[in-house]
């Protein structure tokens, strides 16, 4: 999308100005380049605005996200009764030069697969991507636009702590227009994506079986495996040995059961070889690697 806001998930909102406003006399949204980010959240009749030549129509229950830096203006007149909810933030934005076109395919979140994706190969949070949506609609009566509506009496409140609320708010709403994007752009492969990560989650403590899969996801695992692992990047075994080994440290770490129970637990019947596989996962074999936790946890 045109002049859609891209962030990483280590940077956070500040938000400057909140407030509700009722258009009283018909007028024409100033031109400007503005230094921040500016949500608008229509509550009643029209607001039409241009951004960078594009035009758009918020109408009732419209979110929309004016991207800082990019000049915008009214080309028609707001309505006089017209009521809206307006948000200045500002969120460094991810430019494509700094990231490159290649990176953010690979960076970008998708839910439930980043957060495991993440994990499994012990990389950090903070290079995770996420793009706004430019728009939603049909917001009327959702808990968004109660959200919304929250924040923006918050801000004028006399709360003397509200500037330590106010980021946090915000971001909660981000995070609602987030996945109201993808509940709408989800594509057929990645929600079966999600479904094999849930199979894999529930059937941690057993051995991997290829056909049992097929059998629950009707599809040829050859093919499964293709898309699985090119999103991913993993084969649907290796997830699913990934997740048994992180099932496995968190028992190290947290119960006093033996090396041999825990492998049982897991579904490995030879605790040497499971011994075998947490070292090849982890670098260090299980014993050490819970006396490496008592250490931590001692000192």
């Amino acid at each position: 999308m045109k002049h859609a806001i891209t962030y990483r998930l280590s940077r956070a909102p500040l938000v400057s100005v909140a407030d509700k406003r009722i258009v009283t006399e018909s007028y024409k949204h100033k031109q400007r380049t503005a230094p921040f980010h500016v949500l608008f959240y229509i509550l009643e009749g029209q607001f039409p605005i241009i951004e960078d030549g594009e035009e758009y129509i918020l109408n009732e229950g419209t979110l929309f996200f004016l991207k800082a830096g990019v000049e915008h203006w009214g080309g028609h007149y707001i309505p006089a009764g017209t009521t809206f909810i307006f948000m200045h933030f500002f969120l460094e934005d991810v430019s494509m030069e700094e990231v490159g076109e290649e990176e953010i395919p690979q960076n970008e979140f998708m839910p439930y697969i980043t957060f495991h994706k993440n994990r499994i190969k012990r990389r950090n949070f903070r290079e995770t991507i996420v793009t706004l949506p430019k728009r939603i609609d049909n917001l009327q009566g959702s808990d968004l636009e109660h959200k919304l509506l929250q924040l923006a009496a918050f801000y004028n409140s006399g709360d003397a702590f509200r500037m330590l609320r106010i980021n946090g708010m915000f971001s909660d709403i981000l995070a609602d227009c987030i996945q109201l994007k993808f509940k709408s752009d989800i594509t057929t492969a990645e929600l079966r994506i999600q479904e094999i990560i849930s199979y894999l989650q529930a059937h941690r403590e057993e051995p991997f079986r290829s056909q049992e899969i097929e059998q629950h996801m009707g599809l040829s695992y050859k093919y499964m495996e293709e898309s699985f692992k090119k999103k991913v990047g993993l084969t649907i075994q290796q997830y699913h040995t990934a997740i048994r080994i992180q099932e496995a440290e968190r028992l190290l770490s947290t119960t006093q059961d033996s090396i041999s129970e825990i492998s049982e637990k897991l579904g490995y019947q030879d605790p040497l070889y499971f011994s075998n596989v947490f070292k090849k996962a982890t670098g260090v074999s299980p014993r050490n690697y819970r006396k490496n936790i008592e250490t931590i946890i001692i000192e």
